[in-house]
């Protein structure tokens, strides 16, 4: 309570202050954008951008890209690239090329992965090679040599299996069994003229790097008060005050714990919010749930989620929120001072009501998701965050997020 009243003055305080702009208006997303033309001397070739696949095979130009130094790296089976990955600048505006020489592997090497349970993603060198790079999971056509393998699935822990040896002319089969895990999540409100708000995003945010994106989950929700004005507030002004409303949020900062640990204001808050982490993370699931097939581009984001239920699921909903990673303005959109922010909350896929569920112990459910993106949005930075939640109890069953496949 001591908590929340020193939360309640400091908001009357930057009311007090004021609630505009620098110039009166809201500031604008300083992101530009330029383009990417890659091709390589064989067509058809994979192509990934900072270790993501981009969908695209070469020739092809990728549009809406970021300006700033850029890794581009592609992978077409039984060729092997003369330069593993091409560093290229993108400037606003402007299209940047690259090219990569693809020679034929001589002697050819072949890796399988098979997990329990299946459809785990496996990542080769930090991208993920192939049309489908799910398990069970055959590879061919590859150069002899060290690769670095990763295996990834939502609701179960992550396995680095470091460096693994390939030779040519041979199939190496690895086998591995997942373990089942939690992830909590962490749902924060936030106002750009909150002066505590400053300190407690700063503390919510090292603790997401310590905890890391396999085990914690982040939405950030903007809201109306203490003073008008919040762009990220008006960006989805009817969801976000959807989520005031279910929490009875009053004053910032707050943030709740899988729905039910709620922690307000500044005081010990990284020890508060890490005993909330712990009691979280050390509860069974009650779910399994992963998120397959993402994608978002400049004008719309698909995929689908798949649940399969631990426990009785009955009466229970699953939410889709859309997130922004990062949002940086040329100029503090409030008077707290604060140009970045992260995990920004940008609505509900198909609304505030949520998906009802009415699964059994062992039932699974497949749910399809579609939504348009606004023009304001980066692509680039567009997340989705699934969660399932008791509407009465407020306690989350799991949450996911397409940060952790």
């Amino acid at each position: 309570m001591k908590n929340l009243l020193a939360a309640t003055c400091l908001i009357i305080l930057a009311v007090a202050i004021g609630c505009t702009t620098k110039d009166g208006n809201l500031m604008s997303n300083i992101d530009s954008f330029g383009s990417l033309r890659v091709t390589s001397s064989i067509d058809g070739a994979q192509i990934f951008l900072d270790g993501e696949d981009t969908g695209e095979i070469t020739p092809a130009t990728l549009t809406n890209v970021l300006v700033g130094e850029r890794i581009v790296q592609v992978f077409l089976a039984s060729f092997e690239p003369v330069e593993s990955s091409i560093s290229v600048l993108v400037e606003e505006n402007e299209q940047a090329e690259v090219t990569f020489e693809l020679v034929a592997i001589q002697v050819e090497a072949s890796l399988s992965v098979v997990t329990t349970p299946d459809s785990a993603l496996v990542r080769i060198n930090g991208v993920a090679l192939g049309d489908n790079p799910y398990t069970p999971l055959l590879l061919e056509g590859l150069a002899p040599g060290s690769y670095q393998v990763e295996i990834l699935k939502g609701s179960h822990e992550p396995i680095d299996l470091g460096m693994v040896e390939l030779f040519g002319d041979s199939l190496i089969e690895l086998e591995e069994s997942l373990t089942l895990t939690r992830s909590a999540m962490v749902e924060h409100f936030s106002n750009t003229n909150c002066l505590p708000c400053v300190e407690a995003d700063t503390v919510l945010e090292n603790v997401l790097i310590e905890r890391g994106v396999e085990n914690v989950v982040s939405i950030g929700y903007h809201t109306e008060t203490p003073a008008p004005g919040d762009p990220m507030f008006e960006e989805a002004r009817d969801d976000n005050n959807e989520r005031i409303s279910y929490y009875s949020v009053i004053a910032n900062p707050v943030l709740y714990v899988d729905g039910v640990s709620g922690i307000g204001g500044v005081v010990n808050l990284q020890g508060r919010l890490n005993t909330g982490l712990d009691q979280r993370l050390g509860t069974p699931p009650d779910a399994i749930l992963e998120i397959f097939d993402f994608q978002a581009d400049s004008s719309d984001l698909s995929g689908r989620v798949r649940i399969e239920a631990l426990a009785n699921l009955s009466g229970y909903e699953l939410r889709l929120g859309i997130i922004e990673r990062e949002i940086t303005y040329t100029d503090a959109p409030g008077r707290n001072g604060v140009t970045h922010f992260y995990d920004v909350f940008r609505g509900f896929v198909a609304g505030v009501d949520g998906t009802a569920l009415t699964l059994g112990v062992g039932d699974v459910q497949h749910v399809p998701f579609s939504a348009s993106m606004s023009d304001s949005w980066n692509s680039e930075r567009i997340q989705i965050v699934a969660f399932i939640q008791q509407p009465a109890s407020r306690e989350l069953a799991q949450a996911a997020w397409t940060l952790y496949p």
